[in-house]
């Protein structure tokens, strides 16, 4: 490619960047829109990356976190089939479960999600699975309901990556379960109702110029390559603009 075309290739991307970058964090203070959709978007990416980071470090090692699903269910009434959604549904070393809440300002936490996520947690692996493939049975297999629950089974390999969490005889291990909160920042309510440091994973300590130059630099060593850092700083350097208005 010529100088000439990679210039014009550039400043069609120079473009592109800001127009995503303005309209983003424009949406995020427009009433009405889900924040929490648009930095999911945006996240969506590295969770696993800054999940593994906020447990270990730059020590991670052998450990692995994989994504096990989006917009996961869970009970909230024993009698009937009435769900919540938990944010993302991951796991750590094929030996723990964790419900993962994103939460995008700290007006947006509420007491009675973290206690439904704690019940949640009090339960066992196999309540909470069982519950799931209740709820995808009870969609109509032509129902976009049901064809949404199963591109999501497919996209994340729902259920090869269950088979890594059983033992040989096809039963689920006893896995332990936790749960996690993702923010922007670290806003007095998370810190007065969730106040575990481990349970809290800031995303502003992830990215360039941050509050927390250790764990910034920590979270560049695990990604994988020049490629996935420069497509994260211009990412959490969305996240950054908008963490200026909270």
């Amino acid at each position: 490619m010529s100088r000439e075309n990679q210039s014009s290739e550039y400043t069609r991307y120079e473009k592109f960047y800001k127009l995503v970058k303005d309209w983003t964090v424009s949406d995020y203070f427009t009433p009405g829109v889900k924040a929490e959709v648009i930095i999911d978007m945006l996240i969506s990416e590295f969770v696993e990356d800054l999940i593994g980071s906020h447990y270990w470090g730059d020590m991670q090692g052998e450990h692995q976190v994989t994504l096990l699903m989006k917009e996961f269910p869970i009970q909230t009434n024993e009698e009937n089939n009435r769900n919540a959604k938990v944010d993302y549904l991951v796991s750590v070393d094929w030996e723990k479960l964790v419900l993962v809440e994103l939460k995008t300002t700290d007006d947006s936490f509420d007491k009675n999600q973290l206690e439904r996520t704690k019940a949640a947690v009090n339960t066992n692996v196999q309540d909470l699975i069982d519950f799931y493939n209740r709820i995808m049975g009870l969609k109509g297999q032509n129902t976009l309901d049901h064809k949404k629950y199963q591109y999501a089974c497919d996209k994340f390999k729902f259920e090869d990556n269950m088979s890594m969490m059983q033992s040989e005889d096809g039963i689920l291990k006893n896995l332990q379960l936790d749960y996690l909160y993702i923010s922007l920042t670290d806003g007095k309510k998370l810190k007065e109702n969730i106040p575990e440091e481990e349970k809290r994973l800031i995303l502003e300590y992830y990215w360039k110029e941050g509050i927390a130059d250790k764990k910034y630099k920590a979270f560049q060593k695990k990604l994988e390559n020049e490629q996935r850092l420069q497509l994260w700083e211009e990412v959490s350097g969305i996240l950054a603009e908008c963490a200026k208005k909270v």
